[in-house]
């Protein structure tokens, strides 16, 4: 017997996405954990009306954002695909629509911004973490090194519309 649903969306091994109705991300048929990951795995997710795709070409990752809440990456290693945004829905009427909002020119990043990034990416570890702890440099750096997460807050505030 056939399932009564079927992702279309994240299907394929070119395809990635998120399925609201298990809240799960979606890439080559294989769901990921929860998405997004919250700290109650009991909650559910309430997916608002709207919501924003963010395909981020720079770093390969797509992720969601729900008002002002940034929901995590959903997928990784995006980086130099081509991508088309797509919709799957299951509801008949439902209405969709999808708004390009633009992207942003790069300005110059500070010395040390750009030296962290010269670093991660030069060293031979494949684990950067382990990398960064064999370096003979004080501890706050390697902290500073090895924060993935860490991202230059005025990039994006004093970034400007291309």
């Amino acid at each position: 017997m056939a399932p009564a649903y079927v992702d279309l969306v994240g299907s394929t091994s070119q395809s990635w996405g998120w399925n609201l109705y298990t809240q799960r991300a979606v890439h080559a048929c294989t769901p990921s954990e929860r998405y997004p990951k919250l700290r109650d795995k009991t909650v559910r997710f309430l997916v608002p009306n709207k919501f924003k795709m963010i395909l981020d070409m720079d770093e390969g990752t797509l992720s969601f954002m729900a008002g002002k809440k940034h929901l995590g990456v959903a997928h990784r290693g995006l980086k130099g695909k081509t991508l088309y945004p797509i919709v799957n829905i299951m509801i008949h009427l439902c209405p969709v629509s999808l708004t390009y909002m633009g992207g942003f020119k790069r300005k110059p990043l500070p010395l040390q911004h750009l030296s962290r990034l010269v670093i991660r990416e030069n060293i031979k570890n494949p684990r950067v973490k382990d990398g960064i702890r064999k370096l003979d440099i004080p501890d706050t750096l390697k902290d500073y090194l090895a924060n993935p997460k860490l991202v230059y807050d005025d990039d994006m505030n004093d970034a400007t519309p291309m």
